[in-house]
């Protein structure tokens, strides 16, 4: 589980967002549209923190872009 604050990282869940963060990386490459909707709240799903979800928002679309070249 992710803290909502992300000063609020141990060591643990720090390596824990950056493996999900490679996972998505990957699965980006595989399908953008895929990596999108794992991220995407389904309706009453758990949330993922916002700080984390501004990173992953942030990086596939340029992941995206990077695939086009």
């Amino acid at each position: 589980e992710l803290p909502s604050d992300k000063s609020k990282l141990s060591g643990t869940t720090s390596a824990l967002s950056v493996r999900a963060k490679s996972l998505l990386k990957d699965l980006a490459n595989i399908s953008l549209e895929i990596a999108q909707m794992t991220v995407n709240p389904e309706r009453d799903a758990e949330l993922l923190p916002d700080w984390f979800m501004v990173e992953i928002v942030r990086d596939l679309p340029r992941l995206a872009e990077k695939k086009k070249k």
